[in-house]
């Protein structure tokens, strides 16, 4: 998933506010193909929701998959 957050270089909560808004613009085929493979699990939601931490100590994956949780 870093691989192809480095690569799409725009920020996951970009990223999410295009899907929302389905903003086509932003959303490209070449786009809309990397983010297909990047759906996370329930589990993987639920450990970075569960996260006390500092949220800035996030890497790129755990804020984008924040980020998507937060689409219905």
């Amino acid at each position: 998933m870093e691989i192809v957050l480095g690569r799409i270089k725009l920020p996951p909560s970009l990223i999410c506010r295009a899907l929302k808004t389905c903003d086509l613009s932003i959303l490209k085929p070449d786009l809309v193909i990397s983010l297909n493979g990047m759906c996370p699990s329930e589990a993987d939601v639920k450990l970075v929701l569960e996260y006390n931490g500092d949220r800035s100590a996030l890497g790129a994956p755990e804020k984008f998959v924040e980020e998507i949780s937060k689409i219905p």
